[in-house]
């Protein structure tokens, strides 16, 4: 959603760190696609944990959100 790209926005400029866009592993066997959205959750993920943290203790989040 537009909030949650914003709060994780907000989370990495915390952080002092630029995200990558998180694309789609594709069902067929496209190594490149599948290794560049590996690369991209590896290099962001203190800015996603920092986010699911962050989100998970709002209470403007519903319990669906925060799960």
């Amino acid at each position: 959603s537009t909030k949650n790209a914003k709060e994780l926005e907000e989370a990495a400029a915390e952080l002092n760190m630029q995200i990558l866009k998180i694309g789609q592993v594709f069902t067929i066997r496209w190594v490149s696609s599948s290794f560049n959205t590996v690369k991209a959750v590896l290099k962001d993920f203190p800015v996603l944990a920092h986010h699911f943290q962050s989100a998970s203790e709002d209470g403007s989040h519903s319990g669906a959100e925060k799960a």
